[in-house]
């Protein structure tokens, strides 16, 4: 996925897509929404882009937002507009024509489609050739074929969030609210979009190496994976995103490389990057080699070597940190930091050697150390939410978790002693959550009466309280101030053992599911939940003395704004996605490809 234009707008207005374009102006205010903080627009203020052509797009395409609409009065609403410089040039946009009905724009042609004023609705928009695509919550509302005037894109004023907006002066302002505005350059698939909706909003993956957040340096063709220089055969992949490379050569009888790279791009000194992309190998008598150089022919010593040859997309990581100036043979010189790629040739003399992969998602992010070693020292006492939306977490020094080993997602995860405990922030916190889902890898090392694995502001309140192994059942939870104010079921599990822990609240009902298999269910009689703006995991509920701090092992820790159903926890236990910072979907080792 190409994504050019994302903004969170749980805060501020900062762009974290590829493009990199810079957004002026501000909502009236911001609120509490389903993933965070929102944009609140009160029918005066817009949020733009400068006069650029950078999202002009014609083919294959798509947008989406989450939006929560309190629509007021009898003209038609824009929540946001694209290239529409005046009444004759039309781009694309998301009008709202009342609360419980909005019309997309693509040129001279609507669609228009049902959403429920009021709540938090996510809307999607994908062109795909003549193909339009349009969803609401996940699920196509829209499925037709394009015809009418296409935009001319004459006068193009770039991006307006909030308005009509337009040369001769925005219009139509939008009330209501809004966050996670996303634009891509190419066409998502039905999963990908489905993805989205469901409203990542916390993911804390509990290992040794956070992203930040930050953009992708490479965007375009070198995002996909198309390099400068180099001897290879390069065939753009015919139906997805990458590229293949192909090469063939003769065994001299002594070493030789064969290699390419990626332009060198702007980085901070001191700070950490993690440098990934995707391989699919085809052929198995070679080996390539991922290394991040300062310059041409000259590298640091992080490199991945990959050997593997199933046919299968796999994903590689390195992390080095770089400073300004380094030192070679004596000689210092600038840093300029590229990635590379080079193959080592087999060197049996007159032997024709094959080179065959695809390669694709070439990415370089900036990273934090939370944490190294086996003593839990972490760098800047910051647990990094890697959804994007900004809900980081913290620790204190005196109670943060130890880094550990053994993890189902990872190659590392974070053990809880009695006691220690990560400080998070609630993304719905201050407002009352209607559907939501909390999930989380755990593994109790040492049982305990009420063992406490999440707490927020739960016994005695409206919050939440999440446990292991409590009465007699593997999954505890309590709602305060309901009656019946806990569901839980299953008989205890073992310790030492990993599982998947998935707590699911929709409209006063209440789902535990372990192992992505339904375990027991609740209903009570108000339908929303009020956490405290904040939680605890592996903290006990403070007011209590006779329930005890969970001792084990966490990881891949998230919270979705969603509902999430039992299909869609079933292929997160079988298959564990994860949402990076530039917005990809992938597991631990490999893309999934929808």
């Amino acid at each position: 996925m190409a994504l050019q234009v994302w903004l969170p707008l749980n805060g501020d207005t900062r762009q974290q897509g590829l493009n990199g374009t810079t957004m002026t102006g501000a909502p009236g205010s911001w609120g509490n929404g389903n993933m965070g903080k929102c944009a609140t627009f009160a029918g005066n203020t817009v949020v733009k882009t400068a006069n650029v052509h950078d999202f002009d797009y014609l083919d294959n395409f798509s947008w989406a937002v989450w939006l929560n609409t309190n629509y007021t009065g009898t003209t038609s609403q824009y929540v946001f507009t694209v290239g529409r410089a005046d009444s004759t040039t039309f781009g694309y946009a998301l009008e709202v024509r009342s609360m419980t009905q909005c019309r997309a724009w693509f040129g001279s042609a609507t669609w228009t489609f049902s959403v429920t004023g009021g709540k938090w609705t996510h809307v999607a928009f994908v062109k795909s050739g003549t193909n339009i695509k349009i969803y609401a919550n996940g699920v196509a509302q829209v499925d037709a074929t394009f015809s009418g005037t296409a935009p001319t894109f004459a006068n193009s004023i770039g991006v307006g969030i909030g308005c009509f907006h337009y040369t001769s002066g925005d219009i139509y302002y939008y009330n209501g609210s809004l966050c996670d505005f996303r634009i891509y350059d190419n066409a998502l698939g039905p999963k990908e979009i489905k993805a989205i909706a469901q409203g990542l909003c916390c993911h804390y993956p509990l290992n040794d190496l956070y992203a930040t957040g930050s953009i992708n340096k490479y965007g375009g063709d070198n995002y996909e994976g198309k390099p400068s220089g180099g001897s290879y055969t390069v065939t753009k992949l015919a139906n997805e995103r990458g590229y293949n490379y192909k090469l063939s050569y003769t065994g001299t009888g002594s070493n030789t490389w064969h290699s390419f790279y990626f332009p060198t791009f702007s980085f901070t000194a001191g700070k950490t990057y993690d440098y990934s992309c995707k391989v699919r190998c085809h052929s198995s008598n070679f080996n390539i080699s991922f290394r991040a150089a300062h310059i041409s022919n000259d590298w640091v010593t992080s490199m991945k070597t990959i050997t593997v040859a199933d046919n299968q997309w796999h994903e590689y990581h390195i992390q080095i940190k770089l400073d300004a100036k380094y030192t070679r043979s004596g000689t210092e010189y600038d840093t300029k930091p590229l990635v590379e790629f080079y193959s080592e040739s087999l060197v049996t003399k007159d032997k024709v050697y094959t080179c065959d992969f695809d390669l694709k998602d070439v990415c370089v992010s900036e990273c934090n150390t939370a944490a190294s070693g086996s003593n839990g020292s972490w760098a800047d006492n910051t647990v990094y939410d890697t959804s994007g939306m900004g809900n980081h977490g913290s620790v204190t020094s005196t109670c943060r978790p130890m880094l550990a080993g053994d993890s189902p997602m990872y190659d590392k995860c974070y053990e809880f002693p009695y006691k220690n405990y990560i400080t998070g922030k609630m993304p719905f916190g201050g407002q009352a959550a209607s559907e939501f889902t909390i999930s989380v890898w755990l593994n109790q090392i040492e049982g305990g009466a009420y063992s406490t694995w999440l707490n927020s502001n739960g016994y005695g309140s409206a919050g939440l309280w999440l446990a292991v192994n409590t009465e007699g059942c593997a999954q505890w939870g309590y709602r305060g101030s309901v009656n019946p104010n806990y569901v839980r079921g299953g008989n205890n599990i073992a310790v030492n053992t990993w599982h998947l822990f998935t707590y699911v609240y929709k409209e006063g009902v209440a789902t535990w599911y372990l192992d992505g298999k339904k375990n027991c269910s609740a209903t009570y009689a108000d339908k929303t939940i009020m956490p405290a703006n904040t939680f605890t995991l592996g903290d006990s509920y403070a007011g209590s003395s006779w329930n005890t701090n969970f001792h084990g092992k966490l990881s891949d820790f998230r919270i979705y704004a969603t509902a999430l159903s039992d299909a869609d926890i079933a292929e997160l236990y079988n298959t564990p996605v994860s949402i990076t910072s530039t917005g990809t979907m992938l597991t631990k080792g490999e893309l999934i490809e929808i």
